[in-house]
C-alpha cells in the first residue's frame, strides 16, 4: 500500500518506535545475563557466550526488519508491529482513515 507523504511521516515515528522497543528487549535480556554473572551464577565464558548469542539474535531480527527500510515497506513494517502489538490502536489514530481502516481490518483478518 502507498503511503501519502503525512502517513509516511506517522508511520517512521512509529517504525522508530518499534525500532525502539526493540532495542529494549535485546537490552533488557543482556541485563539479565549481566546481573547473573555480576552475582557469580555465571562464568565469565558462559556470561560473554550468553550475552553474545543474544546480541546477535536480536541484531539479526532488527536487520531484517529494519535495515534498508524505504517508503514501500512502511506499511507493511507498521502492519507487523502493530499484529505483534509492538503498536496499539492509540498508535495508529494519526493515520488517513483509509490506513487506518486497513490496517485493523488487516488484523482482524490475522486474529480470525
Amino acid at each position: 500500500m502507498d503511503l501519502s507523504k503525512p502517513d509516511k511521516k506517522i508511520a517512521r515515528a512509529l517504525i522508530d518506535k518499534g525500532l525502539e522497543v526493540a532495542y529494549e528487549a535485546a537490552l533488557s535480556e543482556t541485563y539479565d545475563i549481566l546481573k547473573n554473572w555480576k552475582s557469580q551464577k555465571l562464568d565469565d565464558r558462559t556470561a560473554y557466550m550468553e550475552l553474545y548469542k543474544v546480541l546477535n539474535s536480536h541484531d539479526h531480527g532488527i536487520a531484517r526488519r529494519y535495515n534498508g527500510l524505504g517508503g514501500s515497506r512502511y506499511f507493511s513494517t507498521v502492519l507487523s508491529l502493530f499484529l505483534e502489538e509492538v503498536l496499539d490502536q492509540k498508535d495508529i489514530e494519526g493515520f488517513s482513515d483509509e490506513v487506518k481502516n486497513k490496517l485493523l481490518l488487516s488484523k482482524k483478518s490475522f486474529e480470525e
